[in-house]
Formats: C-alpha cells, structure tokens, sequence
C-alpha cells in the first residue's frame, strides 16, 4: 500500500474490527465498504485511490468529507483467499507494533474478499523520485527499520507442527521447481546457474537453522521501501509498516534478506545502522546464513517476475545475485 505524508492521521487509535455477515453485491462498492467501516452514511464518505496499475489489490483511502483525521484503507483483494490471510496477519503479525506503525483491521469481510484497515501516517522513501526508493534511505532509516523489525520479532508466534528446517528444504525445493518452469527471459544457462546457487543456499540455511534451533517469530515477509512510512518528530524517525498480505510466522532472516535485497544491498554504513537498531549484530555464521536466504529470496524475485512478465523484479534479482556474490551483505 502506499500513502503520502498525513501529520493529522496519527491520531487514529486502535479499533475494533468487526465481521460483514449479509452477503457482498456482485460489484464492489468501495465507497459503500468505506461507509460501513467507518459507520456513516456513504455520501459523507471521500475516497482516494492509491494502488497502481501493477497492484494486485486494490486500494482507497477513505474518510469523512471535510475531516480528514481518521481515515481508514479500503483493500479489495482478487479472490477471499488472500485476504482471509492478510485479516489474520492483522491479526496475529501486525499487532506486535504500536498503533500508528502498523494498520489495525477495522472491518473483516475478507470472505467476500476485502476488508477495511486503520491508516497508518508518515512518507514512502523514494516517493519523489526513483520506483524501488533505495537510492534516498539514509542509515537513520535503516537504523528505524532494524528498531522496527526488533519489536516485531520479539512477538509470539503461532505453533507449527512443521519443523522449520523441514519447511525451509520444501520451500527451497518448490522455488527450485518454479525456477524450472519459467520461460524466457530467464536462458537455459541462467537458469542452471540460478538451481545451484539455490541448492547451495538451501544447504546452508536448513544447517544453521538445526544448529541455532532458530524459531519462527512473527514475519512482514515483504519488507521493501514501497511498504514503509517514516514518521519523524523532530530529532526523532520511525518507521511505520504496511501491507501485511504475506505476513505470517517464519524465519526472522527472511524479513532481513527482503529488506537487504529491496533496498539494493548494503554497504557497511548501512548494515551496521540496521544491526544497530535490530540490537545485536550477527555472527560469522549468522551472516552466512543472511547471504544464503538473499539468494534465496533474490531467485524468488527472478522467477516470480518470469512467471508475472515483470522485468523489474527480474533486474532487483539479478542485482541481488550480484551483491552477494560480492559479499555486499556483511
């Protein structure tokens, strides 16, 4: 998701989502969704609408005509699936931050494919200039982002009864088969390049994971420049969270290695600003297995954009590839 700078919105408070039980129109109304969450009349209802043309749901920032303090975010995912899963994240995920870093469900009517979340304040970096925004953060963002993550990782995860190195060899696998399956314009040579550095990542990750007994803590799982919203106060900056569709419970390297990759790799100012923030550095394995899971979510990033004709995923993949194999993650 994404919104503009809105000093007036932190005023917004944590809410109580309630269930939509009558059944959805054929046509999705945005303004009457907007209504019902914000328990007015939908003439008093103004809508702003944010996603883009790549969006895989659809967005409105909605509010009263004329008081603009407590808005709320519109989402209309393309099936129930998805947003059954974000309303759970919500839920589960985004709850670990204050009221303000993170949206609060407001409205759940995700079986009918949508639902209404609090709107969270502050300014996408990159946002006046530059699509991935990784050119403009400076360390005192990175710093936030590490101070963020901190708190979201010190939150209690769901039990699984899949062990989580277990479910790492499967993810890795499935990637692997995905990789296979994806045309042009990924060549046959890159693709058997890509398969072994996949395997070998795959080795590295599942040993460290056995050998730190690491646990699954609560995950955003698309930590990217797009998703973030600064919040300064003075000498002070935060940074807020949006976008909770893929998160759930996992690896905390996996929200590392996507904030690494998305931003466009680290040099050493701008690791030791995250770690500083994250309060602890890694350790010489530590920051093996980071690499490993950058690969990992890099290949990700070139499959998924063969599999959605996105050559600007494909090229931040590819970048990402390079950066480890320069040893740029430290």
């Amino acid at each position: 998701m994404r919104n503009a700078s809105d000093p007036g919105a932190d005023r917004w408070g944590p809410a109580v989502a309630f269930a939509v039980p009558r059944p959805e129109p054929a046509e999705f109304d945005p303004r009457a969704a907007a209504a019902r969450a914000l328990r007015v009349a939908p003439a008093a209802v103004g809508l702003a609408r944010l996603d883009g043309p790549a969006s895989q749901a659809r967005l409105w920032r909605a509010g009263l005509r004329g008081d603009d303090r407590a808005p709320v975010v519109v989402k209309r995912h393309r099936s129930a699936g998805p947003a059954v899963r974000e309303a759970r994240a919500l839920r589960d995920v985004a709850t670990n931050l204050p009221a303000g870093r993170a949206p609060r469900l407001v409205l759940d009517a995700s079986h009918h494919g949508w639902l209404a979340m609090s709107w969270v304040p502050g300014e996408t970096p990159g946002a006046g200039g530059g699509a991935r925004g990784g050119s403009d953060l400076g360390a005192d963002v990175d710093a936030a982002v590490g101070a963020a993550l901190r708190r979201l990782h010190r939150g209690a995860a769901a039990p699984d009864p899949l062990d989580l190195a277990d479910a790492w060899e499967r993810r890795s696998r499935a990637l692997g088969r995905e990789l296979q399956a994806a045309s042009a314009p990924i060549g046959a040579e890159e693709s058997v390049h890509l398969a072994a550095r996949l395997a070998t990542s795959r080795a590295v990750v599942v040993a460290w994971i056995g050998a730190e007994r690491s646990p699954r803590v609560p995950c955003h799982r698309d930590l990217a420049p797009r998703n973030l919203r600064v919040q300064r106060r003075g000498d002070r900056l935060a940074v807020g969270l949006v976008d909770f569709a893929h998160a759930r419970a996992d690896l905390a390297l996996v929200d590392v290695a996507r904030w690494c990759n998305e931003r466009g790799g680290w040099d050493e100012r701008a690791a030791s600003a995250f770690w500083r923030g994250y309060g602890r550095a890694p350790d010489a394995a530590t920051g093996a297995a980071l690499a490993a899971v950058c690969v990992h979510d890099a290949v990700a990033a070139i499959a998924w954009g063969a599999r959605h004709d996105d050559p600007e995923r494909i090229a931040l993949g590819r970048r990402a590839i390079v950066a480890v194999t320069e040893a740029a993650v430290r």
